[in-house]
């Protein structure tokens, strides 16, 4: 599979706009560029955000994916029930956005 070149001026602004910290900014640059996912970790947590919102963005922990399962931790229960609520909906909008990356079959509340 070939590689799509990264886009860094891109991934700088998404990184410093969905990270608080310094340290935070460090620790996740540093996450990506070890397992080699840079570019498509941007992304999914960009689209992430722009499928559920910043409510729930803001109680979203992590985001991840693997084999096409989307896999993600959220703060509390009740932002977590509330994605459950509305998992096919997020799912769908999901994917419309991340079709040019691959295809979300199932999505995992950790």
């Amino acid at each position: 599979m070939k590689k799509k070149k990264i886009d860094t001026r891109n991934y700088i602004h998404n990184l410093v706009s969905n990270t608080s910290t310094i340290q935070d900014l460090m620790q996740q640059f540093f996450i990506d560029v070890r397992t080699g996912n840079l570019y498509r970790e941007v992304i999914l947590k960009k689209i992430w955000m722009e499928t559920v919102g910043e409510k729930i963005w803001r109680a979203t922990l992590r985001v991840s994916e693997k084999d096409g399962v989307l896999f993600i931790k959220m703060r509390s229960s009740v932002a977590k029930t509330e994605v459950l609520i509305h998992k096919e909906e997020i799912l769908t909008e999901f994917n419309k956005k991340f079709s040019q990356y691959g295809k979300i079959k199932k999505m995992v509340l950790i």
